[in-house]
């Protein structure tokens, strides 16, 4: 009886670990993007099935996925999170993706009628607002 239980559950854990796919891909942007969260999706359901980090040059793999439908989330900081359409995993598949481009955020600060955009430019906006009257001039 153990021996039968033993070969079934050997037989079960080999069937199934035949059946997972590699997903590969590249993040590009224009800086540094060591560190940037690759999470990997259910289309389905929006449930996160793994989550990996980018190596220095960009890349990342999820080892092991099964079979279905998902998607990708990528997320940096200083840039706007970024999600692929959804693709479909098929069975032993070697799924390389295209390169994906990460657009920078914008950030917007405003001293004193002043606006200070990321990006290192000033731009002068005259802004006047009378105090406990509330309107604009």
């Amino acid at each position: 009886m153990k021996f039968i239980f033993t070969t079934v559950t050997l037989f079960i854990s080999l069937h199934l670990f035949a059946q997972q796919s590699n997903i590969t891909g590249t993040i590009r942007a224009g800086g540094e993007v060591t560190g940037a969260i690759v999470t990997l999706i259910k289309a389905a359901d929006s449930s996160v099935v793994k989550t990996n980090l980018c190596e220095a040059n960009g890349s990342f793999v999820f080892s092991n996925v099964m079979a279905g439908s998902y998607l990708l989330s990528i997320s940096h900081v200083g840039y706007i999170r970024f999600y692929t359409k959804p693709f479909t995993v098929a069975t032993n598949q070697q799924l390389p993706l295209e390169a994906i481009s990460l657009v920078a955020a914008l950030t917007i600060t405003s001293y004193f009628g002043f606006v200070l955009v990321d990006t290192g430019f000033f731009i002068c906006i005259d802004i006047q607002y009378i105090v406990g009257h509330d309107q604009w001039l």
